[in-house]
């Protein structure tokens, strides 16, 4: 059942398409913040600082299946929603349902990319140094993509970016 603004009353079920990136940097880092980056014991089993950015336009025919599976990850991510001026409810959708996901509302469509970079500022700002998922706004995450990719990285220190295999929707093609 879906109230007003569509919130679900539990959670989506996960599919299985999945598509992002989890970097310990980005390409425009100063050498002072790459050192530090590299740094980080990927290792350590410890609760990690990860920002999962969501660039959006009209987002809700994948909203809540998309912010749920970010949510039931076993390894816990902020979520940052980067919304390109939607003319759905997206942004309140996202106040009314998700009050812990961070929105920044644009007052027109930068585009994806420059969109993605204001996430990665913001990352970079808050120090977000454990990782940035770059998530499509159709796509969703397995419980588990986070935690393994998040260990993969940690048995890879010269990898700048990691990402999983791309699942269509139904969960046995590549896309």
């Amino acid at each position: 059942h879906r109230g007003e603004y569509g919130c679900a009353s539990g959670l989506c079920p996960l599919l299985s398409s999945h598509q992002w990136i989890l970097g310990k940097g980005a390409p425009s880092l100063d050498a002072h913040t790459e050192r530090r980056l590299r740094q980080v014991d990927w290792n350590k089993n410890m609760e990690k600082r990860i920002l999962t950015i969501i660039v959006s336009y009209n987002f809700m025919p994948w909203l809540h299946k998309c912010i749920d599976s970010v949510l039931q990850s076993s390894m816990q991510s902020d979520i940052l929603v980067v919304d390109n001026h939607s003319t759905d409810d997206t942004v309140a959708t996202l106040a009314k349902c998700y009050p812990q996901v961070k929105v920044m509302a644009n007052d027109k469509n930068l585009g994806f990319g420059a969109a993605n970079n204001m996430g990665i500022q913001y990352a970079l700002k808050e120090n977000y140094q454990d990782g940035v998922i770059l998530l499509n706004q159709d796509a969703w995450l397995y419980p588990d993509t986070v935690s393994r990719l998040v260990e993969v990285a940690g048995n890879h220190s010269e990898a700048g970016v990691i990402s999983p295999v791309h699942l269509a929707g139904n969960g046995t093609e590549l896309e």
